[in-house]
């Protein structure tokens, strides 16, 4: 399988991006109003997935329904009285533009059907997930869980001379219960302990 280290999902002004380096993920995150720029270890990252469906609030709609029967019979209201003050109707249709314009933004934002994937763990990766990401999301995924056990493997699994035995053996513990090396390869690692035992190391 291909690996992608990149992924960025523009929705609007929204964005997200998240980059995957030796020994963490980059991520920078956009919104109408905020913007984050950090990073966050290996460690922090969990694979309990989450897909969450967002459809629009029927509150939300109501209230919405409502200011635009509202500002509709105000417009007329307006029009007609522009009529009988003889005011130009530059004047009028720059205010239903701009009426039309707010309320038009609003809509965009209100009837928006989302669905984002959601890596839940210390640190939460947020995804958007419609059919047409879902390929590339579950590709960077994957990416994300080898690169993450290739960096646990390289940091714990060999003894170094700076190690007790037992600090050792909890790791290697620590990596099969993740699931980053195989049983066989505990088993193999476990021998190599209990022979630096015998040996005194």
């Amino acid at each position: 399988m291909k690996e992608k280290l990149t992924i960025e999902q523009k929705r609007g002004r929204q964005l997200r991006k998240y980059q995957i380096l030796d020994d963490e993920v980059k991520a920078e995150l956009k919104t109408d109003s905020t913007y984050q720029s950090f990073s966050f270890k290996f460690d922090d990252i969990e694979f309990n997935e989450m897909v969450v469906d967002t459809k629009p609030n029927p509150v939300e709609i109501g209230l919405f329904l409502s200011v635009m029967f509202n500002l509709i019979f105000a417009v007329i209201l307006v029009s007609d009285w522009a009529e009988k003050m003889q005011i130009g109707t530059v004047a009028v249709s720059s205010t239903l533009m701009g009426v039309v314009s707010g309320m038009s933004i609003w809509a965009y934002n209100l009837f928006k059907f989302e669905r984002e994937k959601i890596l839940k763990g210390t640190q939460n990766i947020f995804l958007f997930y419609s059919k047409k990401d879902q390929g590339e999301v579950d590709v960077f995924i994957q990416t994300l869980k080898k690169k993450q056990k290739e960096y646990f493997r390289k940091t714990f699994m060999h003894f170094d001379d700076t190690l007790d035995l037992w600090t050792y053996e909890n790791r290697l513990k620590w990596l099969l219960d993740k699931k980053f090396i195989e049983k066989e390869e505990y088993k193999n690692l476990q021998e190599e302990v209990n022979n630096r035992r015998l040996l005194g190391d």
